[in-house]
């Protein structure tokens, strides 16, 4: 039976975005208050601990995940060979965390990170559990259970565990025991969702999942040197307070974009691996690039452009040092964003090895500006950060052109309206927080005044100029969707659809013909 991938991806992002709204409003707020409850010192040993910690990661399943939703066919065997050696790469993780535990701790100038490091370590085992359910489900485009299972992890996790481990005066401890937490709760649901055979499993006709996953361990590496060698660049030269200080201004912006395209990118892998037409290709990218940066543009313009207020209203007088570091962090995560829109599109054509070619060479550039920042300040990483980031963009898209057979104009086109949003939106906060400034009014009701205020620029903007805003796929997307809004929003899509469609290029009107995306259930 066939039906509308479209739909089932829309269905996908729906649930994956109403638990990132429910995930972040949680782990935000417990972020908040365990920030006030331990100050900065706590999260800069932890953040300390979590460069090992995330390198490893990036090992922990060996690229099954990814291999498991890519792969046009599935069977008993290849789940069983997938399941087994996740669980057995877990448990080397897990032993190698112990042993180079006290080397960690000595490096940092720091014993508790070692101790923190050896502690967390066991997070690699526990996970290995449910990684092939997770991974199950997202191949399913099933994202309901796993939103569910993320939320109330969660919330299990730092909500509860931590805030009431840190009001006993636990510490550092805190944040293990809240990641621990987390961990348990989110293995036993998903799997309670999906409960696959445990049973270890050899199978050569299976090592093609094996191939596939070498190629995205290797880039998973690359992207996780490139985000945290500025950490570790921190954390040498200015120690563990600095780390704290640095680490809460990039995980302000870091976590929620990396709720918002890594939900964008599991939707994106799933469906275009499904996906054989050269046009419908072209069309999913454009209309997730767009999409993606009208939501992060308008957002992260405007915490830089408010950084002191957004600093102030979250976290108090103890972090005002943050700022001068969120204001260049947050618009180098919207280049994050936009730029992680190619690499699904790479994998679902089987071309991780052109992403990996460019991040390799995006980290030798990372090392070099790092390296030339230290000898001024953490501020200065921050800024280098975002020339980083720029130029990440720019040679990873690169690589996706060629496959998707469009240009750079595309790529223009598609983020002019976001661009034009973000800019407007980003004034109108602003302008905003200087008139609220005058009036000296507290720091939490300005932000959230300011909040307010970019929501309501943002809608008003969509209101009178959408067809400005939103680019051509993105209407075609949204207007196949249409019989899931109210009726006025769509006949304005369908006329908007009709609209961009008519005045396009030849090329591009082709584009618009067998518009339905069509899938066979896996």
């Amino acid at each position: 039976m066939s039906e509308h991938l479209t739909t089932r991806a829309f269905s996908a992002l729906r649930w994956g975005y109403a638990g990132f709204a429910a995930r972040a409003l949680a782990s935000f707020g417990s972020g908040v208050v365990l920030a006030r409850l331990l100050g900065p010192k706590p999260f800069g040993q932890v953040a300390a601990a979590m460069l090992v910690f995330g390198l490893a990661n990036q090992l922990a399943n060996a690229g099954f995940s990814s291999a498991l939703v890519q792969a046009p066919k599935l069977d008993g065997k290849d789940v069983r060979f997938a399941f087994t050696f996740q669980v057995a790469i877990g448990a080397a993780l897990t032993v190698c965390c112990a042993l180079v535990a006290p080397l960690v701790g000595i490096a940092m100038h720091d014993p508790v990170i070692g101790d923190v490091l050896r502690v967390t370590g066991l997070v690699f085992l526990i996970q290995a559990f449910g990684q092939t359910s997770a991974s199950l489900l997202r191949r399913r485009l099933a994202f309901r259970p796993v939103q569910t299972a993320q939320v109330l992890s969660s919330v299990a996790g730092y909500a509860v565990v931590g805030v009431v481990a840190a009001s006993l005066g636990a510490g550092v401890w805190s944040l293990v025991a809240a990641q621990l937490a987390q961990s348990i709760t989110f293995t036993a649901l998903v799997y309670a969702q999906d409960r696959h055979s445990v049973v270890p499993c050899w199978s050569w006709s299976s090592l093609r999942l094996a191939r596939f996953g070498i190629n995205v361990t290797g880039l998973n590496i690359l992207n996780w040197s490139i985000s945290n060698f500025d950490y570790i660049f921190v954390g040498r030269a200015f120690g563990s307070t600095s780390l704290g200080l640095y680490s809460r201004a990039f995980n302000t912006v870091s976590a929620p974009e990396d709720a918002i395209v890594s939900t964008w990118q599991q939707v994106l892998l799933a469906g275009c691996s499904r996906l054989g037409d050269r046009f419908k290709f072209q069309r999913a990218y454009l209309a997730s690039l767009s999409a993606v940066a009208l939501i992060t543009f308008p957002v992260f313009w405007s915490v830089s452009a408010c950084a002191p207020v957004v600093v102030a209203g979250l976290y108090g007088a103890r972090w005002t040092e943050t700022t001068p570091m969120l204001r260049p962090l947050a618009v180098a995560l919207t280049l994050h964003a936009i730029m992680a829109m190619a690499g699904p599109i790479l994998a679902a054509a089987d071309q991780v090895r052109r992403e990996v070619r460019t991040q390799a060479l995006s980290l030798v550039v990372a090392i070099g500006v790092f390296y030339l920042c230290i000898a001024h300040s953490a501020v200065a990483i921050a800024w280098g950060v975002l020339g980083v980031y720029a130029f990440r963009f720019v040679v990873v898209t690169r690589q996706a052109l060629p496959v998707l057979e469009i240009r750079w104009r595309d790529v223009i086109r598609a983020l002019r309206g976001p661009s034009i949003a973000g800019a407007i939106t980003a004034g109108a906060v602003w302008a905003a927080s200087r008139v609220l400034s005058s009036y000296l009014v507290k720091p939490g009701l300005m932000l959230a005044a300011l909040i307010a205020t970019g929501a309501a620029a943002i809608l008003i903007l969509l209101l009178v100029a959408a067809d400005r805003i939103l680019s051509r796929e993105l209407v075609l997307v949204l207007s196949q969707l249409s019989k899931s809004f109210p009726t006025r929003l769509s006949l304005r899509l369908t006329e908007m659809n009709a609209r961009q469609a008519s005045r396009g290029t030849a090329r591009q009107r082709h584009a618009y013909k067998g518009a339905s995306f069509e899938v066979t259930a896996p």
